[in-house]
């Protein structure tokens, strides 16, 4: 892309030079004065250019190929003449085999099959798409998105029926500014007689034609772009490997995988197949143990110096801890297989607040206190983000918890109970002191 604009930008430069504009070449080449016409017309094309006029007789290449060939140079073998006394098409291919290779020229005026597929690349993996949805879209797949200063991109699931495929892309993003400019690069080289390609993005030239770009073209760019740097140089990458490679990575670096999903357009079904492999794996078993090396911290905190289980004999509270379950959100379960409605099941998710489970209990020990006001602190700072995007789960799920955890500390801001309290508080206080501390994260 660095060598591809500034290229197309020095071809318009050079157009501009030419010895004539279309009313000059029509009226040239209507002239009844055979000789004067033949004469400007071997200026302008001359059969063997000299150095100084290299630059003069690539500009006029240009301009007649955008005037008669619509931005294509034509080749010697191409079998197209124009109508033109004393310049068919086969002049025009030789002088332009005399100033540089027809390949090279043609830079000048469409973007090449490289700077294509880079433009491709670059949206298959900001979009997590894969190469047949890449190689769908079409010049009108970018629309104004309902959020202000974005745009959709929208290619298309042949496998899938056509199913659309959506990505959102802030307006001055890389991926909206490449795509336009291809758009706009291809704009003018466009004719009714286009191979059914009037509206097809990822298009090249191939002799005098446009045609669209492949599976396998695409192969052989990518392996070539990738090749070029150099510390993915040697590396057998495929295109097939982006679209997992970008899900998988969203997926580790946020909280569960609904964003990977929905900047993949798939369903929580298929998005956990694709998340499926070692490195999710390995994260959540970090987690895991994070999650219960931290949970232990809070038990082994219990000494008589931090107010242990206030209002509780000592019997009492070994007999409650044969019986109770710790949650892992300051709440204790009696039973984890007796919530209402689990028909024996047993309790996988948050719901001790939904509808106060008639399993729960809550006991004021400064750990289980601690706890509370941790996911407190995440609820609280979650919530504008969940009410945005998880809406549903936000109010059937977390809303109730902190409503809960909210009733408890009221209950506890007097009386008996606020020892405890003040003692979780100042629990919480010496754990995110720790190194290393994490608070917990809703999912």
């Amino acid at each position: 892309m660095d060598f591809a604009g500034p290229t197309l930008e020095m071809g318009r430069a050079l157009i501009a030079e030419a010895h004539f504009t279309q009313a000059e070449l029509e009226e040239v080449l209507n002239s009844e004065d055979v000789r004067a016409r033949q004469a400007l017309l071997n200026q302008w094309f001359p059969r063997q250019p000299k150095p100084h006029q290299a630059r003069s007789t690539l500009a006029n290449l240009l301009s007649i190929s955008m005037l008669r060939y619509g931005g294509i140079i034509p080749s010697v073998t191409s079998g197209n003449s124009l109508s033109i006394p004393g310049l068919p098409t086969s002049r025009i291919a030789i002088v332009a085999r005399t100033v540089e290779r027809r390949r090279e020229i043609a830079k000048y005026l469409l973007p090449s099959g490289e700077a294509v597929c880079a433009v491709i690349t670059e949206y298959m993996i900001a979009s997590a798409g894969n190469s047949a949805v890449a190689l769908s879209l079409s010049t009108k797949c970018m629309n104004p998105s309902e959020k202000a200063g974005f745009v959709q991109v929208t290619g298309k699931k042949l496998r899938a029926g056509g199913k659309p495929m959506r990505s959102d892309f802030h307006e001055r993003s890389d991926v909206v500014r490449n795509l336009k400019w291809l758009v706009d690069s291809f704009e003018a080289h466009r004719h009714a007689d286009c191979n059914g390609l009037q509206d097809h993005l990822p298009v090249m030239q191939v002799g005098i034609d446009l045609r669209a770009i492949n599976e396998q073209y695409l192969l052989i760019a990518f392996r070539e772009l990738i090749g070029s740097i150099p510390k993915l140089s040697g590396l057998n990458i495929v295109p097939s490997m982006i679209r997992r490679s970008v899900i998988v990575l969203q997926t580790l670096s946020s909280v569960d995988g609904s964003l990977s999903a929905a900047l993949a357009n798939q369903s929580k079904p298929i998005n956990k197949i694709y998340n499926h492999i070692f490195p999710i794996l390995v994260q959540k078993d970090i987690k895991m143990r994070e999650y219960i090396n931290h949970f232990e911290t809070l038990l082994l905190v219990i000494s008589a110096e931090r107010n242990d289980l206030h209002g509780y004999e000592e019997t009492e509270l070994n007999a409650r801890r044969g019986t109770l379950q710790q949650t892992g959100f300051g709440t204790l379960c009696k039973n984890i297989y007796g919530r209402p409605g689990n028909q024996g099941e047993p309790c996988t998710e948050p719901r001790c607040a939904v509808d106060m489970c008639p399993q729960m209990d809550i006991r004021l020990h400064p750990s289980n206190v601690a706890l509370l006001l941790a996911w407190k602190e995440a609820l609280i700072e979650a919530e504008p983000e969940w009410e945005r995007d998880r809406a549903e789960r936000w109010n059937e799920i977390w809303l109730p918890f902190l409503c809960l955890i909210n009733v408890v500390q009221e209950k506890s801001s007097r009386g008996a109970l606020l020892a405890a309290w003040d003692a979780g508080t100042e629990f919480l206080y010496q754990l995110k002191s720790q190194p290393g501390f994490k608070g917990p994260r809703l999912w």
